[in-house]
């Protein structure tokens, strides 16, 4: 098992960079590799919740929950 935290700020949309819209997030994320039945590898399955807010508020804040499996 792994994690990471992680953060991410942006400007995007306009010609004219306005720092009071600048949309960011952040959050953390558990990782793991998994063998199932002792045969059957799961390469990766990751879970992060992530907090973002738009300084324009074009979008409400929020949080969000990300999930991921891969299979071999």
């Amino acid at each position: 098992m792994h994690g990471a935290v992680f953060a991410d700020a942006g400007h995007a949309w306009t010609r004219e960079f306005q720092s009071d819209a600048v949309k960011t997030s952040f959050g953390a994320e558990i990782s793991a590799r998994i063998v199932a039945g002792y045969f059957f590898p799961v390469d990766d399955h990751r879970s992060a919740p992530q907090w973002g807010h738009d300084g324009s508020h074009t979008v409400a804040d929020g949080t969000t929950i990300y999930g991921r499996v891969d299979a071999f």
